[in-house]
């Protein structure tokens, strides 16, 4: 490597030469990565030259079949070193990616990398979702304590997490000013806790095959938000206290987005909810009953909806005809 930093003709030889893949030039140049921790500024050069060349964005690369995804090529990398060399971080940050969804079959490198780049993204904002079954954010608490001063972080999606309390503190989402959108997937939270503390500028919430714990605690803390404009519960349980909470919001707050689809066990009435949404911009109803066309029918009727979408719902002919005539500009 520190050959091919120092001769331009055969380095470039080396950078265009046929592979047998992809990944042979990426594991020499993984291994490249771990060799910069001796801080040689021969070898960063050559790994800044080979990152110009190769940029190692998803779209130059092929989909592994059990492996992290292409876009995580460069948290592997950035994964190798103890800091990242000021050489590479002109090369480095143009290319992190948009999205980093960190799941259980995701290397350890991966979480390294990530954790590596943090302090140094700065203007560099990225939506970033994290598994709880992946092994180093199940054992290492100080991996989630890191992302508390991030300011990098524009929407944040925690899946399968066992004390959402507890991840919330460590993370300071109560003073996290920079993240916009919540979504909270299967998490779950200790029976004494009462109370889970969202960004304070939220304007996203969606909740989705969470218990009416979870789900209360955290409509509880956006009633009083009207910074939110969107409003996603999927496959969550609704009690009565709940969908009181759902009909405070939908009445207090102008949502623009508003998706209801309670679990099996809820009472899949919609008629609670309807009655609020004559509002709204764009509405998904799933499951909707013949109890449910009234309301249904005055929404029409405003006609300031711009999309509609109605999933497995009952169908009458005063409702089509409802539809044939007030949905003009409807997609």
């Amino acid at each position: 490597a520190r050959y091919l930093s120092e001769n331009d003709e055969d380095r470039k030889a080396f950078i265009n030469q046929p592979f047998g893949s992809y990944y042979d030039r990426e594991a020499v140049t993984q291994f490249l990565f771990g060799l910069l921790n001796k801080k040689d500024a021969a070898l960063a050069e050559m790994a800044k030259v080979i990152l110009e060349q190769s940029r190692f964005a998803a779209m130059h690369r092929q989909q592994k079949c059990e492996d992290c995804p292409p876009s995580h090529a460069i948290l592997e990398l950035v994964g190798e070193l103890t800091e990242v060399p000021d050489l590479l971080m002109g090369e480095v940050i143009p290319l992190w990616p948009p999205q980093i969804k960190i799941t259980e079959d995701c290397s350890s490198n991966c979480v390294m990398g990530l954790l590596r780049m943090l302090p140094l993204l700065r203007d560099k904002t990225f939506a970033l979702s994290l598994d709880f079954r992946h092994q180093s954010l199940q054992n290492n608490p100080s991996i989630v304590s890191a992302l508390n001063e991030c300011t990098c972080i524009r929407s944040l999606e925690l899946r399968h997490c066992e004390d959402l309390k507890a991840c919330f503190t460590a993370m300071g989402l109560k003073y996290s000013y920079t993240i916009q959108d919540v979504k909270v997937i299967g998490c779950e939270m200790k029976k004494d806790d009462d109370e889970l503390h969202l960004p304070p500028e939220l304007n996203g919430l969606e909740l989705s095959g969470c218990d009416s714990t979870v789900t209360q605690c955290l409509l509880n803390e956006i009633s009083w938000m009207p910074s939110i404009s969107t409003l996603n519960i999927e496959s969550c349980h609704l009690n009565d206290d709940i969908k009181q909470i759902i009909c405070h919001i939908v009445e207090e707050f102008p949502l623009v987005h508003f998706v209801l689809t309670p679990d099996l066990y809820s009472d899949n009435r919609m008629n609670d909810f309807l009655g609020f949404l004559t509002h709204l911009h764009h509405l998904q109803l799933k499951k909707m009953g013949e109890y449910d066309e009234e309301n249904c029918i005055s929404i029409l009727q405003r006609n300031q909806l711009e999309t509609l979408h109605l999933i497995k719902c009952d169908f009458s002919l005063t409702l089509h005809s409802a539809m044939l005539n007030h949905l003009d500009s409807l997609q």
